[in-house]
C-alpha cells in the first residue's frame, strides 16, 4: 500500500496553478509546441492510455525529444 503524508500550511499560496488541456488534432508538432510556449506552460503530462500515435511527431519518444529540445 502506498502512503502519502501531506502537510498543510496556513500560509497563502504564492501562486495559483493553472491547468491547460490541449489536443493535437489538426496540428503539426511545431504548432502544438508553439501553443504550449505561448501559454507559458512549464510542465507537460501526456495522458494517452498507450503512448502511441500514428500522427507524425506525437508518439511518446518523438514528442519527448521535441519538448526537451524546446525547453
Amino acid at each position: 500500500m502506498l502512503k502519502t503524508q501531506v502537510t498543510l500550511s496556513n500560509r497563502p499560496p504564492t501562486h495559483t496553478p493553472t491547468l491547460f488541456t490541449l489536443g493535437y488534432e489538426g496540428l503539426v508538432i511545431g504548432a502544438f509546441i508553439a501553443r504550449l510556449q505561448a501559454a507559458q506552460v512549464k510542465t507537460v503530462v501526456d495522458v494517452h492510455e498507450l503512448p502511441l500515435s500514428r500522427k507524425k511527431g506525437f508518439s511518446k519518444i518523438s514528442i519527448l525529444r521535441r519538448l526537451v529540445s524546446h525547453w
